[in-house]
């Protein structure tokens, strides 16, 4: 019995750890995304500029 729950427990501690993971990759993908969307914002603005 207190087997299957300390079991049941650290499925749950790795699904949120994965979890955790997911979320700080996704932000850094948002972040560099946003990052090279305003590069190319300030690129087009000089271009457009000349």
């Amino acid at each position: 019995m207190d087997i299957d729950r300390e079991q049941k427990q650290k499925e749950l501690v790795t699904k949120i750890a994965t979890q955790k993971k997911l979320s700080v990759g996704i932000k850094v993908v948002l972040t560099l995304v946003t990052i090279c969307a305003a590069i190319a914002g300030v690129v087009v603005a000089l271009f457009l500029a000349r």
